[in-house]
This record gives structure tokens, sequence and C-alpha cells, in this order.
């Protein structure tokens, strides 16, 4: 497994950053299209809420066993050597992560406008056909299977390597991967569009509580932030049921009634503020 994924690394990320600094240089020089005013007056939240979606933070805390075990694998097991791996690789992930996000929203914001119709999937399709032609579409969709061959790949080792401990041994990571490409392959024949609209109302659920556990693991010493850690990620998740309940079609409910009235709640953070003030309150006790 290391072997595979020091090639898929070295070759594919690279040439995804190469490939959006392309797209991003012609987005500049060209735009499709100018902004649309006045814009969305909800802008950080809707991101917030769209940034769900990604599904980045779920997989960064699933992943974290995967990391793990890749750094033992590779001779790194002193604790110190293993959280200064950590940060300089996590550094350099965020670093490109923000770039790559800019200049998503900056695309999206200008040439974007050209298509206002177009779902999530088909507006990166054709701003890229836009700015690019055929030659940059075809290139865009050769990089983009590989990146979600990457991505499913560390996702599914993730998985084998959290089941098989925790049946400790029973349940095999080779069969695992096998069923999870099975799996996975058949949802995927659903569409982009169809798979989102299934997700979206387990993340609005759940993300919420990632977040609140992602902060707080900051901490450098999480055993004494652990009791306000679990009581933000009770709060965080009762607050957010009324958000799953409205994404499930279920508008009439008293938890989406009582979100509404809460500060944020319009905008799907209803569970931001209490969450704060039941971490503070249970860590100061």
């Amino acid at each position: 497994r290391p072997k595979v994924f020091d090639k898929l690394g070295l070759y594919i990320a690279p040439a995804l950053l190469l490939f959006i600094l392309i797209v991003f240089i012609a987005g500049i020089i060209h735009p499709l299209s100018s902004p649309i005013e006045p814009g969305s007056p909800t802008a950080l939240a809707d991101g917030v809420l769209n940034a769900y979606n990604t599904m980045n933070g779920l997989a960064a805390a699933l992943m974290g066993l995967w990391i793990m075990n890749e750094f033992r694998r590779r001779g790194i097991k002193e604790k110190e050597e293993m959280f200064k791996n950590v940060v300089i690789t996590g550094g350099i992930v965020a670093i490109f992560l923000a770039f790559t996000s800019t200049v998503e929203v900056y695309i999206g914001a200008t040439s974007g406008a050209k298509f206002p119709e177009a779902v999530i999937g088909e507006l990166t399709v054709n701003i890229v056909r836009g700015l690019l032609g055929p030659a940059g579409t075809a290139i865009f969709a050769i990089l983009l299977a590989l990146a979600c061959i990457t991505t499913s790949a560390g996702v599914l080792s993730t998985a084998g390597d959290m089941f098989e401990e925790m049946s400790k041994g029973k349940m095999k990571y080779k069969w695992t991967m096998i069923w999870g490409n099975i799996v996975g392959y058949f949802i995927g024949l659903a569409g982009l569009q169809a798979v989102i609209n299934y997700a979206v109302p387990w993340l609005m659920l759940i993300y919420p509580a990632f977040i609140v556990m992602i902060a707080l693991h900051l901490v450098k010493k999480f055993e004494s932030v652990k009791l306000a850690a679990q009581a933000g990620v009770i709060t965080a998740i009762f607050f957010s049921i009324g958000d799953w309940l409205q994404a499930l079609g279920v508008g009439t409910n008293p938890f989406t009634t009582m979100n509404l009235k809460m500060p944020g709640g319009n905008v799907g953070l209803a569970w931001l503020l209490p969450t704060i003030v039941v971490v503070a309150v249970v860590q100061v006790a």
C-alpha cells in the first residue's frame, strides 16, 4: 500500500495543482462573465454549509488513523517525531487547500456566473469547457477521475484498517476493500447530485459535532478539555436535529422552530452559540 499511495500522490497531486493554476490564469485573463450583484447576503454561512458537502473535515477525522498507521509503517513511531510530521504535512496540505479553495471561489464568482442554472458538477465542467475548450475538458475529466481514485482508495483503506482493528482481526482489510469498492460503484451510478441530496441531511446532523471535535483536539493536552468536548458534541448534535429534519423535508417540528429563534438559526448555524457557551461553562466549572 505505501508504494501505491506514493506513486498516486507523486504524480496526480502536482498534476491537479498545475491544472487548477492553468484554469485560474485563464479565468483571470479571460473570465467568462462577471460576478452577479449583489451576491449572497449570507455568503459566510453559505460557504460553511456548502463546505459540508466536500466532507473534507469528515475525511480528515476518518483518515487520521490511516495517516498514523502510515507513519508507523515508515518507521516514524516516536510521539514527538510523529507530531512534527503531522504539523509539517498538515501545514503543507492546509496551504495548498487554501489556494485551491480560493481559486475555486474566484472562478465560480466570475466565470461561473455565466451558468446560473447549472447544478453542482455540471457547473465545473461548463467553466472548464468555456475557459479551455474541449481539450481542457478532456484533461480535466482524466485528472478528476484519478483524483477520485486516490480519495476513494484513502477512505477505503481507512475503513479497512478501522474495521479490522475494531473487530480484532475478524473483519479482514482485504474484504472491506473489495465490498467497499462494489458498494461505492453502484452508489456512484446514481450521479453526483443524487448522492449529495441523500448525504446533505446527515451531514447537517453530524458535521457540527465534528467541527467541535476537530477544534478542541487542537488543544495540546486534550484530556484537560475532554469533558467540555463531550458536552460540546452533545449540544451540537442536539441543535443540529432541527436542520437535519428540515433537510429531510420535515419542516414543521419543535426542533426546527427552536432553531429559527436562535442566533444564526436561519442560516443553519443555530448550534454554534449554544455549543460555545456549553463548552466554556463546562470547562470553567
